[in-house]
């Protein structure tokens, strides 16, 4: 044990440090000079004492850092290859939870088939606009089938008789 002096602070100073003087008998070394927070937060009750470890005590806890005969990267090596193991793994892990997964397992989805849409013959001009939403519905409905302009026109032409029909044909 080291012997610490404590002074009382004064009594007219709003301050809470105090200070604290270690005996000139018993000098620590650096690395084992005492904190505040190890003296103690309360300092009033009395001078606190610090412990101090003997040289052996430390000796015994630090690690062995003498040289050995072997080679550093043969010390070293197991601690290496555990790391590699765990790098290995954890890079499966990664790899399958990024993978793209089998959607061909999957049903698609079809929609529902749709009625094909009344002939459109050309006589009764206010059935034109039914025709053509008619046959947008089918479009949209169908993307797989009837993806381009030309199947489009292809497939509402199909409907188209009487004057119209004939036009179309020219």
């Amino acid at each position: 044990m080291i012997p610490v002096q404590y002074s009382p602070p004064a009594k007219n100073t709003k301050s809470r440090i105090h200070k604290v003087v270690v005996a000139p008998t018993a000098r620590a070394p650096l690395d084992h000079t005492p904190s505040v927070h190890q003296l103690g937060a309360n300092l009033d009750r009395g001078p606190p004492m610090v412990e101090q470890n003997p040289p052996e005590e430390e000796a015994s806890e630090a690690p062995n850092l003498a040289p050995s005969n072997q080679p550093l990267a043969s010390q070293s090596e197991p601690n290496f290859l555990r790391m590699m193991e765990h790098m290995t793994q954890f890079i499966g892990k990664l790899t399958q939870a990024v993978a793209p997964r089998d959607t061909s397992k999957a049903p698609e989805f079809k929609t529902p088939s749709m009625k094909a849409p009344d002939s459109f013959d050309g006589t009764k001009a206010y059935k034109l606009g039914e025709f053509i939403q008619f046959c947008q519905l089918i479009f949209h409905n169908d993307p797989e089938n009837l993806f381009s302009e030309r199947k489009k026109v292809f497939y509402s032409t199909s409907f188209l008789t009487g004057r119209t029909g004939k036009w179309i044909e020219h």
